[in-house]
Protein backbone atom coordinates (compact mmCIF):
# COMPACT_ATOMS: atom_id res chain seq x y z
CA UNK A 1 0.00 0.00 0.00
CA UNK A 2 0.96 3.85 -0.73
CA UNK A 3 2.81 5.56 1.93
CA UNK A 4 2.92 9.18 3.13
CA UNK A 5 4.35 11.42 5.70
CA UNK A 6 1.21 12.75 7.42
CA UNK A 7 1.04 16.54 7.79
CA UNK A 8 5.08 17.31 6.66
CA UNK A 9 5.95 15.59 9.84
CA UNK A 10 8.78 12.97 9.83
CA UNK A 11 5.67 10.37 10.59
CA UNK A 12 5.64 8.18 7.58
CA UNK A 13 1.89 5.94 7.29
CA UNK A 14 0.28 3.80 4.40
CA UNK A 15 -2.21 5.79 2.84
CA UNK A 16 -5.46 3.83 4.85
CA UNK A 17 -5.48 3.76 8.51
CA UNK A 18 -8.09 1.54 10.55
CA UNK A 19 -10.15 2.54 13.47
CA UNK A 20 -10.25 0.73 16.41
CA UNK A 21 -13.48 2.61 18.44
CA UNK A 22 -15.63 -0.33 17.42
CA UNK A 23 -13.18 -3.12 17.82
CA UNK A 24 -14.94 -4.76 21.00
CA UNK A 25 -18.27 -5.23 18.06
CA UNK A 26 -16.30 -8.58 17.56
CA UNK A 27 -17.11 -10.48 20.13
CA UNK A 28 -14.08 -12.82 21.31
CA UNK A 29 -10.07 -12.30 21.18
CA UNK A 30 -9.81 -14.40 17.97
CA UNK A 31 -12.41 -12.46 15.82
CA UNK A 32 -10.63 -9.41 16.96
CA UNK A 33 -7.08 -10.67 16.29
CA UNK A 34 -8.53 -11.88 12.26
CA UNK A 35 -9.91 -8.05 12.38
CA UNK A 36 -6.70 -6.77 12.60
CA UNK A 37 -4.53 -9.54 10.56
CA UNK A 38 -7.15 -8.61 7.96
CA UNK A 39 -5.72 -5.18 7.89
CA UNK A 40 -2.04 -6.19 8.00
CA UNK A 41 -2.61 -8.72 5.40
CA UNK A 42 -4.07 -5.67 3.50
CA UNK A 43 -1.12 -3.56 3.67
CA UNK A 44 -2.21 -1.09 6.50
CA UNK A 45 0.02 -0.16 9.00
CA UNK A 46 -1.94 2.39 10.47
CA UNK A 47 -3.64 2.40 13.87
CA UNK A 48 -5.93 4.59 15.73
CA UNK A 49 -7.00 4.27 19.28
CA UNK A 50 -8.15 6.34 21.92
CA UNK A 51 -7.99 5.60 26.06
CA UNK A 52 -12.01 5.86 26.01
CA UNK A 53 -12.32 3.10 23.09
CA UNK A 54 -13.85 -0.36 24.21
CA UNK A 55 -14.88 1.39 27.75
CA UNK A 56 -11.35 1.85 28.29
CA UNK A 57 -9.82 -1.84 26.95
CA UNK A 58 -8.90 -0.36 23.58
CA UNK A 59 -5.50 0.54 23.80
CA UNK A 60 -4.58 -3.03 25.91
CA UNK A 61 -6.27 -5.12 22.86
CA UNK A 62 -4.28 -2.98 20.20
CA UNK A 63 -1.26 -3.48 22.52
CA UNK A 64 -1.73 -7.13 22.18
CA UNK A 65 -2.80 -7.25 18.98
CA UNK A 66 0.54 -5.62 17.14
CA UNK A 67 2.86 -6.44 20.05
CA UNK A 68 5.49 -8.10 17.72
CA UNK A 69 4.77 -6.00 14.81
CA UNK A 70 7.26 -3.32 14.52
CA UNK A 71 6.16 -1.83 11.31
CA UNK A 72 2.96 0.16 12.65
CA UNK A 73 1.91 3.24 13.20
CA UNK A 74 0.14 3.70 16.28
CA UNK A 75 -2.28 6.88 16.99
CA UNK A 76 -4.06 7.41 20.42
CA UNK A 77 -5.72 10.95 22.15
CA UNK A 78 -6.13 12.82 25.75
CA UNK A 79 -8.50 14.20 27.30
CA UNK A 80 -11.43 11.59 27.51
CA UNK A 81 -11.13 8.54 29.91
CA UNK A 82 -13.86 6.21 31.12
CA UNK A 83 -16.02 6.44 33.94
CA UNK A 84 -15.97 3.97 36.42
CA UNK A 85 -19.48 3.11 34.88
CA UNK A 86 -17.56 2.03 31.76
CA UNK A 87 -15.49 -0.01 33.42
CA UNK A 88 -18.12 -1.88 35.18
CA UNK A 89 -19.76 -2.30 31.36
CA UNK A 90 -16.75 -3.79 30.07
CA UNK A 91 -17.83 -7.48 29.83
CA UNK A 92 -20.92 -7.06 28.02
CA UNK A 93 -20.07 -4.74 25.61
CA UNK A 94 -19.87 -6.84 22.61
CA UNK A 95 -23.60 -6.93 22.65
CA UNK A 96 -24.07 -3.86 23.30
CA UNK A 97 -21.71 -2.38 20.54
CA UNK A 98 -23.14 -5.13 17.94
CA UNK A 99 -26.80 -3.56 18.86
CA UNK A 100 -26.03 0.51 18.51
CA UNK A 101 -25.86 1.75 15.20
CA UNK A 102 -22.55 3.49 13.76
CA UNK A 103 -21.85 7.03 16.07
CA UNK A 104 -22.64 10.06 14.62
CA UNK A 105 -22.75 12.08 17.46
CA UNK A 106 -20.70 15.07 17.12
CA UNK A 107 -19.65 14.40 21.19
CA UNK A 108 -19.67 11.18 22.81
CA UNK A 109 -19.82 12.68 26.53
CA UNK A 110 -23.19 14.29 24.94
CA UNK A 111 -26.79 13.05 26.95
CA UNK A 112 -27.35 10.98 30.14
CA UNK A 113 -25.65 8.03 28.83
CA UNK A 114 -22.32 9.76 27.48
CA UNK A 115 -21.95 11.85 30.57
CA UNK A 116 -22.38 8.31 32.36
CA UNK A 117 -19.54 6.80 30.46
CA UNK A 118 -16.98 9.34 29.53
CA UNK A 119 -15.23 11.87 31.61
CA UNK A 120 -13.51 15.23 30.34
CA UNK A 121 -10.05 14.90 32.72
CA UNK A 122 -9.23 18.32 30.97
CA UNK A 123 -6.48 19.77 28.19
CA UNK A 124 -3.56 20.43 30.14
CA UNK A 125 -0.07 19.48 30.49
CA UNK A 126 -0.68 17.32 33.34
CA UNK A 127 -3.00 15.49 32.05
CA UNK A 128 -1.21 14.76 28.76
CA UNK A 129 1.43 13.24 30.46
CA UNK A 130 -0.26 10.85 32.44
CA UNK A 131 -2.48 9.42 29.51
CA UNK A 132 0.96 9.53 27.28
CA UNK A 133 2.72 6.81 30.13
CA UNK A 134 -0.91 4.77 30.72
CA UNK A 135 -0.48 4.96 26.51
CA UNK A 136 2.31 3.85 26.47
CA UNK A 137 2.33 0.59 28.86
CA UNK A 138 -1.19 -0.39 27.57
CA UNK A 139 -0.03 0.04 24.01
CA UNK A 140 3.88 -2.13 24.93
CA UNK A 141 5.45 0.72 22.79
CA UNK A 142 8.29 3.13 23.51
CA UNK A 143 6.83 5.93 21.40
CA UNK A 144 3.51 6.98 20.44
CA UNK A 145 3.65 8.00 17.04
CA UNK A 146 0.46 10.60 16.71
CA UNK A 147 -0.46 11.73 20.06
CA UNK A 148 -3.86 13.84 19.75
CA UNK A 149 -6.08 15.96 21.63
CA UNK A 150 -9.22 14.07 21.82
CA UNK A 151 -12.51 16.53 20.66
CA UNK A 152 -12.08 19.73 22.60
CA UNK A 153 -14.48 21.14 21.49
CA UNK A 154 -14.85 25.17 21.31
CA UNK A 155 -15.28 26.96 24.37
CA UNK A 156 -13.64 23.81 26.67
CA UNK A 157 -10.36 25.33 28.06
CA UNK A 158 -7.09 24.25 27.07
CA UNK A 159 -4.39 24.76 29.12
CA UNK A 160 -1.43 27.00 27.72
CA UNK A 161 0.91 23.90 28.88
CA UNK A 162 -0.66 21.38 26.81
CA UNK A 163 1.95 22.54 23.56
CA UNK A 164 4.52 22.55 25.76
CA UNK A 165 4.19 19.47 27.33
CA UNK A 166 3.59 17.57 24.32
CA UNK A 167 6.92 19.22 22.30
CA UNK A 168 9.27 17.92 25.22
CA UNK A 169 7.70 14.08 24.63
CA UNK A 170 8.38 15.07 21.45
CA UNK A 171 11.99 15.52 21.90
CA UNK A 172 12.52 12.79 24.61
CA UNK A 173 10.99 10.29 21.35
CA UNK A 174 7.90 9.22 23.40
CA UNK A 175 6.24 10.99 21.04
CA UNK A 176 6.51 11.18 17.37
CA UNK A 177 3.79 14.00 16.08
CA UNK A 178 1.43 15.74 18.00
CA UNK A 179 -2.06 17.57 17.38
CA UNK A 180 -5.69 17.59 17.48
CA UNK A 181 -8.52 15.06 16.39
CA UNK A 182 -12.12 15.57 16.17
CA UNK A 183 -15.18 17.58 14.57
CA UNK A 184 -14.56 20.15 12.59
CA UNK A 185 -15.14 23.01 14.79
CA UNK A 186 -13.29 21.15 17.65
CA UNK A 187 -9.69 21.12 15.79
CA UNK A 188 -9.73 24.64 14.63
CA UNK A 189 -10.62 25.95 17.97
CA UNK A 190 -7.71 24.03 18.92
CA UNK A 191 -5.74 25.43 16.35
CA UNK A 192 -6.57 28.76 17.79
CA UNK A 193 -5.87 28.21 20.90
CA UNK A 194 -2.48 26.51 20.73
CA UNK A 195 -1.45 29.11 17.85
CA UNK A 196 -1.52 25.94 15.23
CA UNK A 197 -1.20 21.99 15.57
CA UNK A 198 1.26 20.03 13.25
CA UNK A 199 -1.10 17.18 12.54
CA UNK A 200 -4.89 17.23 12.32
CA UNK A 201 -7.52 14.65 12.44
CA UNK A 202 -11.10 15.78 11.06
CA UNK A 203 -14.11 14.34 10.52
CA UNK A 204 -14.73 15.00 6.80
CA UNK A 205 -16.74 13.76 3.66
CA UNK A 206 -17.49 14.40 0.18
CA UNK A 207 -20.81 16.43 2.02
CA UNK A 208 -18.93 18.62 3.72
CA UNK A 209 -16.74 19.80 0.65
CA UNK A 210 -13.24 19.07 -0.23
CA UNK A 211 -10.85 20.39 2.12
CA UNK A 212 -7.39 18.92 2.33
CA UNK A 213 -6.89 17.07 5.66
CA UNK A 214 -4.09 15.50 7.32
CA UNK A 215 -5.86 12.84 8.58
CA UNK A 216 -9.88 12.23 7.65
CA UNK A 217 -12.46 9.94 9.30
CA UNK A 218 -15.64 9.52 9.20
CA UNK A 219 -15.99 9.23 5.03
CA UNK A 220 -18.65 6.77 4.97
CA UNK A 221 -21.23 7.60 8.23
CA UNK A 222 -23.05 9.75 6.54
CA UNK A 223 -22.27 10.02 2.81
CA UNK A 224 -23.15 6.55 2.30
CA UNK A 225 -26.65 6.30 3.47
CA UNK A 226 -27.28 9.68 1.70
CA UNK A 227 -25.87 8.81 -2.24
CA UNK A 228 -27.52 5.44 -1.49
CA UNK A 229 -30.70 7.17 -1.00
CA UNK A 230 -30.41 9.13 -3.91
CA UNK A 231 -29.52 6.15 -6.61
CA UNK A 232 -32.50 4.23 -5.84
CA UNK A 233 -34.21 5.49 -8.40
CA UNK A 234 -32.96 3.47 -11.89
CA UNK A 235 -32.57 6.16 -14.09
CA UNK A 236 -30.01 8.03 -11.55
CA UNK A 237 -27.94 4.87 -11.06
CA UNK A 238 -27.49 4.38 -14.45
CA UNK A 239 -26.57 8.40 -15.70
CA UNK A 240 -23.56 8.09 -12.38
CA UNK A 241 -22.28 4.46 -13.87
CA UNK A 242 -22.12 5.46 -17.48
CA UNK A 243 -20.57 8.84 -16.29
CA UNK A 244 -18.37 7.10 -13.71
CA UNK A 245 -17.79 4.25 -15.61
CA UNK A 246 -18.34 1.74 -12.88
CA UNK A 247 -21.89 -0.20 -11.63
CA UNK A 248 -22.38 2.00 -8.91
CA UNK A 249 -25.36 -0.34 -7.88
CA UNK A 250 -22.38 -2.88 -7.12
CA UNK A 251 -21.87 -4.01 -3.20
CA UNK A 252 -19.25 -2.01 -1.92
CA UNK A 253 -19.28 0.72 -5.14
CA UNK A 254 -19.74 3.78 -3.51
CA UNK A 255 -18.18 3.24 -0.39
CA UNK A 256 -15.17 2.71 -2.88
CA UNK A 257 -15.55 5.87 -4.83
CA UNK A 258 -16.11 7.94 -1.11
CA UNK A 259 -12.87 6.45 0.14
CA UNK A 260 -11.20 7.31 -3.10
CA UNK A 261 -12.61 10.73 -3.27
CA UNK A 262 -11.16 11.49 0.24
CA UNK A 263 -7.61 9.91 -0.70
CA UNK A 264 -7.41 12.74 -2.92
CA UNK A 265 -7.52 15.54 -0.48
CA UNK A 266 -6.31 13.69 2.78
CA UNK A 267 -2.90 12.06 3.58
CA UNK A 268 -4.74 9.57 5.54
CA UNK A 269 -7.94 7.94 5.65
CA UNK A 270 -9.34 6.35 8.43
CA UNK A 271 -11.92 3.90 8.01
CA UNK A 272 -13.63 1.45 10.50
CA UNK A 273 -14.90 -2.00 10.02
CA UNK A 274 -16.46 -5.05 12.07
CA UNK A 275 -15.75 -7.02 8.80
CA UNK A 276 -12.53 -8.76 7.71
CA UNK A 277 -13.21 -9.42 4.29
CA UNK A 278 -15.11 -5.20 4.10
CA UNK A 279 -11.29 -4.14 5.21
CA UNK A 280 -9.68 -6.04 2.63
CA UNK A 281 -12.42 -4.38 -0.05
CA UNK A 282 -11.43 -0.71 1.11
CA UNK A 283 -7.89 -1.90 1.21
CA UNK A 284 -8.18 -2.65 -2.77
CA UNK A 285 -10.07 0.35 -3.04
CA UNK A 286 -7.83 2.43 -2.24
CA UNK A 287 -4.82 1.38 -4.41
CA UNK A 288 -7.83 1.73 -7.51
CA UNK A 289 -7.96 5.71 -7.83
CA UNK A 290 -8.10 7.80 -10.95
CA UNK A 291 -7.88 11.41 -10.36
CA UNK A 292 -10.46 11.80 -13.20
CA UNK A 293 -13.06 9.26 -11.61
CA UNK A 294 -12.84 11.20 -8.06
CA UNK A 295 -12.94 14.37 -10.10
CA UNK A 296 -16.42 13.27 -11.96
CA UNK A 297 -17.82 12.07 -8.62
CA UNK A 298 -17.49 14.91 -6.81
CA UNK A 299 -19.01 17.14 -9.42
CA UNK A 300 -21.96 14.35 -9.29
CA UNK A 301 -22.28 15.09 -6.13
CA UNK A 302 -22.31 18.39 -6.05
CA UNK A 303 -25.11 18.57 -8.58
CA UNK A 304 -27.41 16.31 -6.68
CA UNK A 305 -26.97 16.97 -2.98
CA UNK A 306 -25.21 20.11 -2.82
Amino acid sequence: MRRTSIGGTEVESTVLGLGTADIFASPTRRSRARLIDAALDAGIRHFDVAPMYGLGAAEAELGRLLARRGDTVVATKFGIEPTLVAHTLRPIQAPLQRMRRPSTAKDPRAGRGGSALYAAPGYTGPVARRTLERSLRRLRRDRIDLFFLHDPGPGTPVSDDVRAALEDAQRRGEVGAWGAAGEPAAVAAAKETLGGVPVSQVRSDVLSGSAQADIAFGILGRALPALRAHLQQDARAAAWSETLDVDVLAADAIQALLLQEALARADVVLVGSRDPAHVAALALAADAATPARVDRFRQLVAEALG
